[in-house]
């Protein structure tokens, strides 16, 4: 399996003269699909993916996420690093902004309270008579949806601190879906459903503005570099005839 090291955003990198320029380089067609998608992109859901140790789950569930429109992914490596698998991703993980918890920011006292403190209320995927469905989740609040690990799940102290409980329907034998296809049907109920709702769960004009100028930078590519320094250099020798 083929895998990458995560992309790294630099969001202070937005000049917006050097963005202006660099639009010349990329098509009409690819300027166009940026607005569309920066349309329906949310910060109202994020996704928490705890401590997953199978690569190809990890990666599928950011294609989700990327495919759904949720721009953060909070990626939690207690035991388990987590290396993007380039096959599985499709490069959905260029276009998001991912958060990497680790070492001491991996406990889930530290990442829970980083959550409440942005706002979102916690909701846990897991089995019990309480849960609710995607179809019953109250949406009222920006909400973080937590995903455990393939072999146990999330672990009972997060589960405990949870808002809400989460769980999918079933009327089979089968008790559970691999977390890659619950993330997946879970994100495409929710963001159906907020999408219908009077909050404002699109992002501000700011928000559009910073991930425009990070996702023409990405559709450049290689060629940023060399782009940079000619930018550089015509700024420079417009300087110097003033």
């Amino acid at each position: 399996m083929k895998t990458r090291p995560f992309p790294t955003h630099n969001p202070a990198d937005t000049d917006p003269e050097f963005t202006a320029f660099l639009t010349e380089f990329v098509t009409g067609q690819r300027l166009e699909r940026i607005n569309d998608v920066l349309e329906l992109r949310t910060r109202w859901l994020t996704v928490v993916l705890d401590d997953l140790y199978q690569t190809h789950n990890a990666s599928a569930c950011l294609r989700s996420c990327e495919s759904f429109g949720v721009q953060d992914v909070h990626i939690v490596e207690r035991q388990n690093p987590h290396v993007i698998a380039r096959d599985i991703d499709a490069g959905a993980s260029r276009w998001l902004t991912l958060h990497r918890h680790r070492g001491e920011a991996a406990s889930s006292e530290q990442y829970l309270r980083q959550l409440r403190r942005s706002g979102y209320q916690i909701v846990a995927t897991g089995f019990s008579e309480a849960a609710v469905s995607p179809t019953e989740l109250n949406l009222d609040r920006p909400t973080a949806i937590l995903f455990g690990n393939e072999m146990h799940g999330l672990r009972e102290e997060v589960l405990e601190q949870a808002d809400c409980l989460l769980q999918i329907p079933m009327t089979g034998f089968t008790r559970s879906f691999n977390v890659s296809v619950a993330c997946a049907l879970v994100l495409h109920s929710l963001t159906e459903r907020l999408r219908t709702l009077d909050v404002q769960w699109q992002l501000t004009d700011a928000e559009k503005q910073q991930l425009r100028a990070e996702w023409i930078r990405r559709t450049i590519g290689h060629r940023l570099e060399p782009l940079r320094r000619r930018f550089d250099a015509d700024q420079t020798a417009s300087l110097d005839e003033d």
